[in-house]
């Protein structure tokens, strides 16, 4: 999930792999494996990229919006 989203984000930001990892200061190769599955960034540098392309660290997770409301979670509402 986080893999395709970020190439996604990548992309649509109009970043090369390589241009990324100058910005963020990561060594060579880096968002290639990210790309590929092959590893994921800490929590840190997730926001750093989330801040970078102007999104949600939800949005790079492939997380969806939805609406909670507590009745939907425990039930009917007890007042």
């Amino acid at each position: 999930m986080f893999a395709e989203e970020l190439r996604k984000q990548r992309e649509r930001c109009g970043f090369s792999q390589e241009e990324v990892e100058e910005i963020l200061a990561l060594k060579k190769g880096t968002v290639n494996k990210w790309e590929t599955g092959k590893k994921e960034p800490n929590l840190n540098t997730l926001v750093l990229i989330s801040n970078l392309f102007l999104c949600t660290t939800d949005t790079l997770l492939g997380k969806k919006k939805f609406d909670c409301r507590k009745e939907d979670l425990y039930g009917t509402n007890n007042k």
